[in-house]
């Protein structure tokens, strides 16, 4: 008699044991989405007896509500495992398959993590639950499947564009104003001789060649600036020269 005992004892130590083969989709349990999305996960569900058939029943989320709610899928389908095979269900929300969903919460902030467990509750039958014939009290044992998970916020990527964009320009912006200040500086005092009235075409071109050498000086070497304000005045002193042979002086009596 005892003997008869230990021996279902062992059997039924041993269909929990093989009853216990689920394992999520990721099989890390880590999922991740911006504030105000959803994620979920799937299953694969492992049945390694010979005679029985797994039942998925139920699913609930262990852990914090304060970045989110779960919501279970598995209550609402149907899930069965038969002897010696494997069920596999990618987690879809508009089909609501899987084991359920978990909505992140608009207002949370990035980075926050919500570590949880998910239980699965599961019946373990003698008969087949889509059988005409099956009878409830075939049930053989039941328990719950435990998984980690890890729901993390993750941030938007325009924020981070912004971000980034907002620091290359706080940083460009200073040299930015010193280039420009200094060319404004340096046009205005070449465009006096440009701008004198009483200059030929002929001067003015010679005035601009001249401007723009000094400005190439003032480019390449800031110690220059005095040669180039005395190469600026001799171009405009010789063009006041050339201007001179050019006008014959009058004559007295106005002949």
């Amino acid at each position: 008699m005892n003997r008869i005992v230990l021996v279902l004892m062992t059997a039924a130590f041993a269909t929990c044991a093989q009853a216990d083969s689920l394992a999520l989709i990721p099989v890390s349990g880590a999922a991740g989405g911006l504030p105000g999305t959803t994620v979920g996960w799937g299953f694969t569900l492992t049945d390694t007896s010979t005679s029985n058939w797994i039942v998925l029943n139920d699913s609930t989320f262990i852990g914090s509500p304060v970045y989110g709610s779960y919501t279970d899928y598995v209550s609402s389908m149907f899930y069965v495992a038969g002897p010696s095979s494997t069920l596999q269900v990618s987690w879809n929300k508009a089909l609501l398959s899987g084991t359920g969903e978990f909505d992140i919460f608009a207002t949370d902030p990035a980075g926050a993590v919500t570590p949880g467990t998910i239980n699965v509750d599961y019946s373990v039958f003698s008969q087949d639950p889509n059988s005409p014939t099956f009878d409830p009290s075939s049930l053989v044992t039941s328990g719950t499947f435990s998984d980690p998970v890890q729901i993390e916020v993750t941030p938007e990527p325009a924020s981070w564009t912004l971000l980034i964009a907002a620091a290359l320009l706080s940083a460009m912006l200073p040299g930015w104003r010193r280039r420009a200040g200094y060319c404004r500086g340096v046009l205005a005092s070449c465009s006096f001789a440009q701008a004198r009235p009483g200059f030929n075409w002929s001067d003015r071109a010679m005035e601009r060649y001249a401007s723009a050498f000094r400005l190439s000086l003032r480019s390449a070497m800031p110690r220059h600036r005095y040669a180039s304000a005395r190469l600026g005045s001799s171009c405009i002193a010789l063009s006041k020269s050339r201007k001179a042979r050019s006008n014959p002086p009058p004559i007295p009596g106005g002949r």
